[in-house]
């Protein structure tokens, strides 16, 4: 049996408002961050959103999404905490990965497949972000 065909978004669409809710304000507070206002209080704030998000992702069993959700909450949290420098090319980063995030939701809602790895460019970039070893094309070690 194929699993892509056995995914069943019916859990996700209880959840989806809430998750689009959770982004847009994550996105709101990266884009405050990045304007100079409140600085690591921003991206905690937009943190425990996309915490938010990754823990209604992990209910509804969307397991490399939930990770790629992850991948962008630890960032935010070492930004937040001070260990890694926030700078344009972090909140871009962040941006397009919520966003991408967000649009693949949608997609699940329109019926497209499953296909997580979609994902992988921007969840290696997160990954590299935080001086996590990713490389592309290969398995992580």
């Amino acid at each position: 049996m194929n699993p892509v065909m056995e995914l069943d978004i019916a859990p996700l669409s209880w959840v989806r408002a809430e998750i689009d809710a959770a982004l847009a304000k994550a996105l709101e507070a990266i884009e405050k961050a990045v304007g100079g206002g409140a600085g690591s209080e921003s991206l905690r704030f937009a943190q425990t959103h996309v915490h938010q998000v990754q823990g209604a992702l992990a209910l509804v069993g969307l397991d490399g999404v939930t990770q790629f959700a992850e991948a962008a909450d630890a960032l935010l949290r070492e930004l937040a905490e001070g260990r890694i420098a926030f700078d344009d090319s972090v909140a871009s980063l962040l941006q397009r990965s919520l966003i991408a995030l967000g649009n693949y939701l949608a997609e699940l809602q329109e019926g497209f497949p499953h296909q997580p790895l979609r994902l992988y460019p921007l969840f290696a970039d997160l990954s590299a972000a935080r001086g996590v070893p990713f490389k592309r094309g290969a398995a992580a070690e």
